[in-house]
């Protein structure tokens, strides 16, 4: 059994957003720790240099976008973007692969993020088993599954009279309690994971941390891929110097407001 799973590769197909490509590589060090071979796609706008995770092999999907596609502001533009110009570089390229691929490096599975739904389609053409990897929490997946019955009664845009009736086939929640995001305490890590990541992490920060005393730091971080306007930039900014508490703020350095 154990020679018959170092003969397989499972192909990763992550959505090419640091928050879904890190849980992505995660997973492929897990998987290559159990015996797979594995390999990951990624865009032109993800790209990853493979000298940094030498146990995986790597193959380059043209995704045909500009970095105006990739924002807050088209995010469904961007994952519709992906859907169609993704779809046939990644069936020609395991096409191609398949092709010269001997008993040790077999593709049996494309396992992919679930806004890579185009994958899919390519995994039934090529014959090949593919598998859903969700990063939201089941109850955000619980709230996908409402949304298409919601947007076919009208009731999406919510408005603000409907806000504490109850959702129809969710009847523990009101349209207030959509739970469309997590604000609290950080959530501890359950399982050890390797520290991957597409963007160099910065750790100098920590030491800072330990000198202040627990629960007294305010944390900030909106995404890597929130637009914020210069006057929300230096609003928010002022706002938390003026509060007089320590905080961490994660924010790109060349959106800093001038005085900080």
């Amino acid at each position: 059994m154990e020679k018959q799973l170092t003969s397989r590769r499972l192909v990763l197909v992550p959505c090419p957003f640091q928050w879904h490509v890190t849980p992505m590589l995660q997973l492929g060090a897990i998987l290559h720790s159990k015996g797979f071979n594995i390999t990951i796609t990624h865009t032109d706008f993800d790209f990853l240099d493979p000298s940094n995770y030498p146990n995986f092999d790597f193959l380059e999907m043209s995704d045909g976008l500009c970095e105006q596609n990739i924002s807050s502001h088209n995010f469904i533009d961007a994952i519709s973007g992906f859907d169609v110009n993704c779809k046939s570089p990644l069936q020609e390229s395991l096409a191609r692969k398949m092709e010269k691929e001997d008993r040790n490096s077999k593709i049996s599975c494309i396992i992919y993020d679930e806004y890579m739904y185009f994958s899919k389609e390519v995994a039934n053409h090529l014959g090949l088993r593919s598998i859903i990897l969700t990063t939201s929490s089941a109850a955000n997946m619980l709230t996908h599954q409402a949304i298409p019955r919601l947007l076919k009664h009208d009731h999406i845009p919510i408005q603000d009279s409907m806000m504490l009736e109850l959702l129809p086939g969710l009847q523990l929640l009101r349209f207030k309690d959509l739970p469309i995001s997590n604000f609290g305490g950080l959530l501890h890590k359950t399982v050890p994971s390797p520290s991957i990541s597409l963007l160099k992490e910065d750790q100098s920060c920590m030491s800072w941390l330990d000198e202040k005393a627990h629960n007294s730091v305010i944390y900030v971080s909106l995404g890597s891929i929130v637009f914020m306007d210069s006057k929300e930039q230096e609003e928010m900014a002022w706002d938390l110097a003026n509060s007089e508490q320590p905080f961490l703020w994660v924010v790109r350095t060349v959106s800093l407001p001038e005085g900080f």
